[in-house]
């Protein structure tokens, strides 16, 4: 039993109902969605209620009615540990970001344009190195509140706006994914309940509205041209100011082109010691020749048939006489000890990589002027062992996250 609010204790064998207004209390149904993930087996919700005009949990020790209250509560009854945070700054973090859900997510503010400031422009700030807003590997309490009370909202954003605040929408789409993806939890009516939801509202709808609502950035479409022009000219200018509009407005790391290679043969170079000269699979019909200065951090055996990710899009580079055509990533810490990233198991040569909610459309080549891949790498980092941009994983083919068994936390270069 783990002490949670106050003086009430909450325990996963107690029981307690919640009644609400499901039309004025939609973020509650997405937070019992939520729930349900984290193995609430004893959470159940009973479609036998009228509609009631209050929001409150009724529990052995007291009536509950502050949102607050109601939200811990639930997560108490719950029962996983993850949900409220495991380390001290865990909790201390996910009290915090709770109140700001609570006490400042508010109706009359999410309906002005003082959202940006006081809302969406903290969150963005506080996600820039972080995967979830409080704990490190996992959604608390905080990110299942705010993701809640956040997504009928992101869901109206102009492209403008959402472009502006990335890192929020990465967050909350991920968020969005997870609920999707592994909320397959069948609605109950055993006698062990732990919450009810009145029967007038369909849960099940929950999932069939939000399948297919993606939150995406819509590239803003081109001007027509102020004057008519003939033929070829007249295609040829359209396009070139298509690809300039869409290149403006499109997420820098859609830009660059990043895959998984196998590097099928590996050697020395010719003309440097520290140096290898790899030959990479990269699904492409020849291998390209890349050049690494991995020698001092791992052995030319363990490279030999090794899956690697390697960007693919930058202007190929003379490196002491040898023209290398792409450049392989590792992961690196303080103290200076590396490791290339570990695709997932399953990966095959050429798979791409990306992150939630961004379509990979990179340039041919990126141009050497241009700071789209240094933009994208200062922004890539090692968070617990796993591979990121911001705040979102980078994903290998759809079958997993980029990882490191050595570098937990770090730069990627």
């Amino acid at each position: 039993m783990a002490k949670l609010a106050r003086d009430i204790s909450y325990s996963s064998s107690m029981t307690a109902t919640l009644v609400f207004t499901p039309v004025d209390n939609a973020d509650i149904v997405l937070f019992l969605r939520a729930l349900q993930l984290h193995n609430s087996s004893n959470l159940t919700i009973v479609e036998d209620l009228k509609q009631h005009d209050k929001l409150e949990v009724t529990t052995k020790e007291a009536v509950l009615s502050t949102r607050k209250a109601v939200l811990v509560a639930l997560a108490g009854i719950a029962a996983s540990p993850d949900l409220l945070g495991v380390s001290k700054d865990e909790k201390i973090l996910v009290e915090q970001w709770l109140d700001f859900a609570c006490n400042v997510v508010r109706p009359e503010i999410m309906a002005t344009r003082d959202v940006e400031e006081q809302v969406f422009r903290p969150l963005h700030t506080e996600l820039a190195r972080k995967t979830f807003i409080a704990c490190g590997t996992s959604p608390s309490i905080a990110d299942w509140a705010l993701f809640s009370l956040l997504f009928p909202k992101v869901k109206g954003m102009t492209p403008s706006i959402a472009s502006k605040y990335y890192r929020l929408v990465r967050w909350l789409s991920y968020l969005q994914h997870l609920l999707i993806t592994t909320g397959q939890v069948e609605t109950r009516g055993d006698k062990d309940v732990s919450a009810f939801v009145p029967a007038t509202f369909d849960t099940s709808a929950i999932k069939a509205a939000l399948d297919g609502v993606a939150i995406s950035v819509k590239p803003k479409e081109a001007a027509p041209a102020k004057k008519e022009k003939k033929g070829a000219e007249k295609k040829a200018e359209k396009t070139e100011k298509t690809e300039k509009v869409d290149i403006k407005d499109m997420h820098p790391f859609a830009r660059v082109d990043l895959r998984v290679g196998k590097i099928v043969k590996v050697e020395k170079h010719p003309n440097a010691d520290r140096l290898y000269v790899e030959h990479v699979d990269l699904g492409e019909a020849e291998p390209r020749v890349v050049v690494s200065g991995l020698v001092e951090h791992v052995p030319i055996e363990e490279l030999q048939d090794r899956l690697c990710v390697f960007i693919c899009n930058l202007k190929p580079a003379t490196l002491c006489k040898v023209l290398s055509s792409a450049m392989l990533l590792v992961a690196k810490d303080e103290a200076g000890l590396l490791e290339p990233l570990i695709p997932p198991a399953g990966c095959v040569a050429g798979d791409r990589i990306s992150i939630d909610g961004v379509t990979p459309q990179p340039d041919q080549v990126i141009k050497p002027k241009e700071t789209t891949w240094e933009s994208v790498r200062t922004l890539l980092a090692m968070t617990d062992g796993i591979a990121h941009y911001e705040s979102s994983p980078l994903i290998a083919g759809g079958k997993g996250s980029i990882t490191s068994t050595k570098v937990s936390s770090g730069i990627i270069s």
